[in-house]
């Protein structure tokens, strides 16, 4: 069956107070999901950032925008995000100075009923995403895209179908059960998105910071550790107590970056001029 993921560097966590503190809204938002993480899965968890405290996090960890890396992502679903709503996200990232990649992401899904055969697939990942007190075991299949092709389909010089291989078609009829019809999909984006990575002195280890801006403005702050299964508590905790060691808070409702991207979009959709 499954290979295990190759697991993340391990963070180390702060030293523990001498008192025994009561736990702060950001350590009781930090449990591990037991029950989505197996030995097979590597582990992500995500952190949204209360926006008051956005600024505080780019001084902290010495994020400046000349350092980031600039991609800017879109999404291919229906207005109504019926993709979305059967646990598929289909996604490309125009990367600035880079190379572009296309991704197809389902979640949930169990690994041990996925065919042995794509874990040798050099852009293929299973690891449980975890936002809150909610994880998610995802499989994703990154592949890398044509520059501009993005920009063609944008233009309606190309359908949304275009962008994505036969082997990523194969993988959703495989775990979803059924084919996307890629001509009823509408472009949501694009967003614009910096990321850097960061391993702060007497931190949790290395960790991943994404900010995206709307086109209404609104920006979303993202820190993230990785962590093997084995690991996945250790790593949480570390990141907990780091952030609240500097008073960095969650916000109050937490979700996925790519959630909150596709409600906003849903609401402007742009249909490709030429479907298919």
């Amino acid at each position: 069956m499954s290979r295990s993921i190759s697991s993340a560097r391990r963070g180390v966590p702060a030293p523990a107070s001498k008192q025994s503190p009561e736990p702060s809204a950001t350590t009781a938002s930090f449990r591990v999901d037991e029950k989505a993480i197996t030995s097979r899965n590597g582990v992500e968890f995500k952190v949204t950032i209360d926006p008051s405290q956005a600024a505080a996090v780019r001084k902290l960890l010495h994020l400046s925008h000349s350092k980031a890396e600039r991609t800017r992502v879109r999404f291919y679903d229906t207005p109504q995000l019926d993709l979305f709503q059967r646990g598929v996200v289909l996604r490309t990232r125009q990367v600035h100075d880079g190379p572009d990649d296309v991704t197809l992401k389902l979640r949930p899904v169990d690994a041990s009923r996925i065919d042995p055969h794509w874990f040798t697939r050099a852009g293929f990942k299973v690891e449980t995403d975890q936002v809150g007190e909610q994880g998610v075991p995802s499989a994703s299949l990154t592949l890398p895209l044509k520059q501009g092709k993005s920009d063609e389909v944008d233009k309606g010089k190309k359908g949304v179908g275009s962008l994505f291989t036969d082997e990523q078609e194969r993988l959703v009829a495989e775990l979803s059960g059924r084919p996307i019809d890629f001509k009823a999909l509408s472009i949501l984006g694009p967003v614009e998105s910096r990321k850097w990575k960061a391993e702060p002195k007497h931190g949790p280890g290395p960790l991943s910071i994404e900010e995206w801006t709307l086109p209404d403005g609104r920006q979303i702050l993202e820190v993230s550790i990785r962590a093997a299964s084995s690991q996945s508590k250790e790593a949480v905790r570390a990141l907990s107590s780091y952030l609240d060691s500097h008073g960095i808070h969650p916000t109050s409702t937490q979700e996925t970056k790519t959630r909150a991207a596709l409600d906003y979009f849903a609401q402007h959709p742009r249909r490709p001029a030429r479907m298919g």
